[in-house]
């Protein structure tokens, strides 16, 4: 499956299961449903155009970025007055009949938390190096290139260390969305 395929499909499945959660959340940060459904909608604009694989957790988009993403679009718009744009044919993504999963968020908020954890703690090891290189990608927005080179290390070197950390994560921590 090419990658513009493989992320509307994970798109797809972002807005089918977890439309609700997500406008939830866009609600509590923004205050008001028709904010917070902007800001999900633009959201999923951002998604559409920028196609960044590195997001993604299981067949879906990483929701913790999401709900990052939004939080920060919204806090742009607020502090620099900066405008997001509407977008007027939602009806693709209305999902209303779907309740809202507290215990999904419960669960995602405490593997976030669990992960960073897992992360200060193998600060404190020896592999500290691997962990601080997977936390430059993971938590930014950056792409293993520009780790690498913030780093001054090759891109190989990176992927290994980020392979490695991830699997290690894997292994120590539930995943609150199944096997993978």
């Amino acid at each position: 499956m090419s990658l513009e395929r493989e992320c509307d499909w994970r798109l797809e499945n972002l807005c089918r299961d977890s439309h609700i959660w997500l406008l939830q959340v866009a609600t509590n940060i923004t205050r008001h449903t028709e904010n917070a459904e902007d800001a999900v909608s633009e959201l999923y604009v951002y998604l559409q155009t920028t196609k960044n694989p590195k997001i993604f957790w299981g067949n879906s988009y990483n929701l913790i970025y999401c709900m990052r993403a939004i939080k920060s679009r919204w806090l742009n718009r607020v502090i620099r007055g900066c405008k997001t744009q509407s977008y007027s044919d939602m009806s693709k993504w209305d999902t209303t009949d779907t309740p809202y999963d507290i215990d999904r968020d419960m669960e995602l908020a405490g593997t976030y938390d669990d992960v960073l954890a897992e992360l200060r703690r193998l600060k404190g090891t020896k592999q500290f190096a691997q962990a601080q290189i997977f936390e430059m990608y993971a938590l930014t927005e950056d792409t293993m290139m520009d780790v690498a080179n913030k780093i001054g290390i090759s891109k190989s070197t990176t992927f290994s260390c980020i392979k490695k950390i991830k699997g290690h994560l894997k292994f120590n921590i539930q995943n609150p969305f199944g096997n993978e």
